[in-house]
């Protein structure tokens, strides 16, 4: 028995989808048109919510991305403790090799300057008793002695010595073999120390046409650019390389300058942006028992645990770049959630 319905149903053509002259054309109405946008309106909120809220609450708050995990796992606060305190400890060493070296260079006059653009980079508190300690080993310098000479040196590298252990420890590589580990932070800092000296010295031979650039500003754009741009401009570019430095160097590892510029740019205007954060929260707290108590050390403590924090905040997320690569390389399990995340 034959039947009516078809073997096969035609495809679809253009021909046949267009509206033939005796088939009327449905148009949606006003209700159906509202269903769809509500429906779209829905799917975008969920999308957003997944995508800018959860996503984010479960990464950060409850630590769920692996580089969040590897930052409290390996107690990074705690080692920003330490690399705070040996800090404070070697940067009037440092300071003193500084403007040693720049007055062996014939540019000691340069220091008024370094000492105005420390200001916009520490707190006022934190400067001054930095500055006088500094002068103080600079009129002495006859009687401090190759011991004393070597001290100082000492001193200043344990700071990178312990910048070299907490990135070990995020890489989860050991330290280097102990008289290895200094002579390479040792040339590390003879480097930074050369090459700040030098960008000082270009500085300081540049200043009389920033300062003509300066006036011009004033008078024809209102804004001062040797007191803002400038030293915007010069934190950022010599934090930027220190970060570089020590991310690049430091670690007992293999690591690529493209893995990491990321981290040391992202570090670089964080600990921008704590320069000027820093003093809002030192004024509103002036009146603390802390602050009254141990002065201009408490306040140069806080700041280098800060600037500790974005160093080794920039550092876990440079393994994770290379632990990211590494993990969808090798196709682990369970990993590939996180595989597209920045």
């Amino acid at each position: 028995m034959p039947s009516d319905v078809p073997d096969q149903v035609p495809p679809l053509t253009a021909e046949s989808a267009t509206p033939s002259p005796g088939r009327p054309v449905v148009v949606p109405s006003a209700e159906v048109k509202a269903a769809a946008a509500l429906d779209a309106r829905k799917a975008f909120y969920r999308r957003f919510y997944r995508h800018w809220i959860n996503r984010p609450y479960r990464q950060i708050v409850l630590t769920e991305h692996p580089a969040m995990e590897r930052f409290f796992a390996e107690r990074c606060t705690h080692l920003a403790g330490m690399i705070a305190y040996f800090g404070l400890l070697s940067i009037i060493p440092a300071g003193f090799l500084f403007i040693s070296a720049l007055g062996f260079a014939g540019y000691l006059e340069a220091q008024g300057w370094i000492v105005n653009q420390l200001t916009y980079i520490m707190p006022a508190g934190g400067v001054k008793p930095i500055v006088d300690t500094v002068n103080t080993l600079r009129a002495n310098t006859n009687s401090l002695g190759v011991i004393g000479l070597v001290g100082l040196i000492w001193g200043t590298t344990n700071f990178f010595s312990c910048i070299e252990s907490g990135l070990n420890i995020i890489y989860g590589v050991n330290n280097r073999v102990f008289l290895r580990q200094k002579g390479l932070v040792l040339i590390l800092m003879t480097v930074a120390l050369a090459f700040m000296t030098v960008g000082v010295i270009i500085i300081t031979v540049a200043i009389p046409t920033l300062q003509k650039a300066d006036r011009f500003a004033n008078s024809i754009l209102h804004f001062n650019i040797t007191d803002a741009a400038i030293s915007i401009g010069v934190t950022m570019v010599f934090a930027f390389l220190f970060f570089l430095s020590c991310y690049r160097f430091l670690p007992n590892t293999d690591v690529r300058t493209r893995d990491i510029w990321r981290g040391a740019l992202g570090a670089a205007f964080f600990f921008e942006l704590s320069v000027h954060i820093l003093p809002l929260y030192l004024a509103y707290n002036r009146s603390g028992v802390a602050i009254k108590a141990f002065g201009g050390i408490l306040i140069s403590l806080i700041w280098f645990y800060l600037m500790s924090i974005i160093l080794l905040a920039g550092g876990v997320y440079n393994w994770w770049r290379v632990e990211k690569r590494r993990r969808a390389h090798e196709g682990e399990p369970g990993e590939t959630e996180w595989i597209g995340v920045a």
